[in-house]
Order: structure tokens, then C-alpha cells, then sequence
């Protein structure tokens, strides 16, 4: 993993075909100007992993535990953080399988600079309640 914690720095990966408004917003709050595009949340995770990228934002409804839980498993175990939009790790005892709130995957270094941020446009997007 990257311990790149500037916002400025930061190297956004983004999805190659569900780019979202949220996703600018948060990106021209934080002053990245750095992004890289592909494709499947492993691959962007794996990314974080290696230290190419250093920020990963989801906003959609349209993912589930299934898609996140190995990469979230190989970014963990390399120093990353994935949680929902708002901060709170994702649960996988099979009460929900939906990942409604997103996901937001960050170096450990620059988790707290960002994660405030993306909660406050995800609030305001009304994807957090």
C-alpha cells in the first residue's frame, strides 16, 4: 500500500464505465487530478494493493458482499481500508448482501482525510441517511 496521505496527491481508480457525479465532486474537493480507469472492484482494490492507486469510490447500490469481500480481504492484509461510503465496515454474516451504501477503498495513511469528505457528498446525495 501507498502511505501517501495528501489529498492532492492521491491517485483516484475509477470504474471504466459508472462514472458518477459524486465521484467528481469528492475528487475536486479533495484536488486529485491523478486517475487511472479499469475495471472490476478486484482489480481496483488490487491496485490499492500494490501501491498504483490510492483511492477507490463505489456510489452505487448495484454491487453486493460478494463482489468486495476477497478484495477487501487482499486489501486488508496489505495495509487498506474498505468500508461503505460513510466510514463503517462492511459486515459479511449474510444478513445483507446488497452493498447499499457503497464502498470507499483508501490507503490507511489517507482514510481520515478522505473519508469525511466522501461521507459528506454521500450524505448529500441522500446514499447515506
Amino acid at each position: 500500500m501507498s502511505d501517501t496521505a495528501e489529498p492532492s496527491a492521491l491517485r483516484l481508480v475509477v470504474s471504466r464505465s459508472h462514472r458518477s457525479r459524486l465521484t467528481d465532486a469528492v475528487a475536486q474537493r479533495l484536488g486529485i487530478t491523478h486517475e487511472q480507469a479499469c475495471g472490476s472492484v478486484g482489480l481496483k482494490c488490487g491496485l490499492l494493493a500494490e501501491a498504483a492507486c490510492d483511492l477507490y469510490l463505489h456510489v452505487s447500490d448495484k454491487s453486493y458482499r460478494w463482489d468486495n469481500c476477497a478484495p477487501e480481504a487482499v486489501l486488508r492484509a496489505a495495509g487498506g481500508i474498505l468500508t461503505d461510503l460513510g466510514g463503517t465496515p462492511y459486515a459479511y454474516d449474510g444478513s445483507e448482501l446488497q452493498n447499499r451504501r457503497g464502498l470507499l477503498a483508501c490507503n490507511a495513511a489517507a482514510f481520515e482525510h478522505v473519508a469525511p469528505v466522501v461521507a459528506g457528498f454521500a450524505r448529500e446525495a441522500g446514499i447515506l441517511r
